[in-house]
């Protein structure tokens, strides 16, 4: 149908364009014919000479003027003086007049054809291009994420934040994580429940002033809190540590109770969740920590490290009854927390752990708990080699940042739509060469925040 009608476009335009030729070759040899018949040579020679003596010559009708023209033709009296109705009425005055008139026409012709057949591409778009144009749309309006920067809870008693504002702002970051308490134990603010004075060696009193000052200058502020990771808690109250067995001695061997630590970096000691004495210090301090002002917490240390044989590990505070997990326990915990608090929540998780419920098919407890955000550790020197990710092998992950931070984002995203989880994704990235890729890896995905693990901002 659009070719037919483009097609009748053209000969409608083509017959108009000959029709404006015919109609002034045939004016143009009628009033010739007029002239020659009705009107006599005598009376035109009185009629200019008339003319001649009523009016003043205007300067274009100078013999001097018309020896310099190329466009008039030399229809002069013998006084030198020109004719205009006979210029204006010569065959070469209305030949161009008609290339004038078609050479316009022509570029009425072309414009209006182009624009119409602009408008009938447009209406033959079909839906999906023009939703997929819509959607690319939006989704480039809405891809401004968030940029966050881990920093020491020694930022806490900072006396003035605006200069390390001012460079985090320079680098492009939005949002600060502070660490108001570590794996090691240490409260970086002066809290009023009751704690060890070993926890509190660096602690501030200034930390709600320095939450203020942060949001003041534009940052939202998130605070991250170890739960059940704590050395200091878990060596001075050994009822509600994790324990092991192991042989001690030299021939007859003992089994002793010793204390846990896990295969982490820094290799760290767990409290019980099994304890409620536990559970209500934990509460208390993330209550107080939520009423410094900060914009969200991030729970820390509610996941046993990958490779942990939770059948190994001792709680005096279990009951033997009590078949729950450490994993499904501390999750349990998270989600109290989520409903007694009411800034945001987010838990973090290592890839290493998302790598192995890949394998298992087992989604982490961790991921039903409710939270707004899942920080997902995306850090790559963390990981080991030969990381195993679905049916894939990395050999060495960081040799592979792009490919594997993309598999590791399609595992999130198939737990989260299998089981209907609908927090947000905030992976946890390092400050190396790898960076870009593996930002570029998560746009694709739809990710647009994330956060940098850089002490102190620098």
């Amino acid at each position: 149908m659009g070719k037919l009608l483009i097609a009748d476009f053209y000969k409608l335009c083509f017959f108009k364009i000959n029709s404006i030729f015919l109609k002034n070759k045939k004016m143009a040899k009628r009033k010739k014919q007029e002239r020659e018949i009705n009107i006599p040579e005598k009376d035109k020679k009185n009629k200019r000479q008339k003319s001649r003596k009523n009016h003043a010559a205007a300067p274009s009708h100078t013999k001097g003027y018309y020896r310099f023209s190329r466009q008039f033709p030399s229809l002069t009296d013998s006084g030198g003086y020109r004719d205009n109705t006979v210029f204006i009425n010569s065959p070469d005055t209305k030949k161009r007049r008609r290339w004038k008139y078609a050479a316009l026409f022509a570029v009425v012709f072309i414009i209006s054809f182009a624009a119409a057949a602009t408008c009938f591409s447009i209406s033959k778009l079909p839906p999906e291009e023009e939703s997929t144009l819509a959607s690319e749309e939006t989704a480039a309006e809405t891809a401004q994420g968030s940029a966050a920067v881990y920093l020491s809870g020694e930022v806490l008693s900072y006396s003035s934040v605006e200069s390390l504002a001012q460079s985090l702002s320079l680098q492009g970051f939005d949002s600060v994580i502070i660490e108001f308490k570590d794996a090691s134990g240490y409260i970086y603010f002066t809290p009023q429940t009751s704690v060890s004075d070993e926890a509190l060696t660096k602690a501030s009193s200034d930390a709600a002033e320095v939450v203020s000052d942060f949001q003041e200058l534009g940052f939202k502020v998130y605070a991250a809190f170890s739960c059940f990771a704590d050395d200091i808690y878990a060596r001075n109250n050994s009822d509600a540590a994790a324990f092991i067995m192991t042989e001690e001695g030299s021939g007859s061997l003992t089994s002793v109770k010793t204390l846990w630590y896990d295969t982490s970096a820094d290799s760290h000691a767990w409290v019980s969740p099994y304890s409620y004495i536990v559970m209500e210090y934990l509460e208390d301090l993330l209550t107080e920590t939520a009423n410094t002002g900060v914009d969200g917490i991030i729970l820390t240390g509610v996941v046993l490290p990958e490779g942990t044989d939770q059948a190994d590990l001792l709680f005096d505070t279990r009951s033997d009854d009590d078949e729950t997990t450490v994993n499904e326990q501390m999750a349990a915990f998270v989600s109290s927390v989520i409903s007694d608090l009411t800034c945001e929540i987010g838990v973090e998780i290592s890839a290493e752990n998302i790598a192995a419920a890949s394998v298992s098919g087992q989604i982490p407890d961790i991921f039903l708990t409710g939270c707004d955000y899942l920080a997902a550790d995306m850090r790559l020197s963390l990981l080991p080699d030969n990381t195993v990710l679905g049916d894939n092998t990395y050999i060495i992950p960081s040799d592979s940042p792009y490919e594997f931070t993309s598999a590791l984002t399609d595992v999130i995203l198939d737990f989260m739509t299998e089981n209907e989880c609908s927090f947000e994704i905030l992976p946890i990235l390092e400050q190396t060469d790898n960076l870009a890729k593996q930002l570029s890896a998560l746009n694709e995905k739809g990710i647009y925040s994330y956060a940098v693990y850089e002490e102190n901002g620098e």
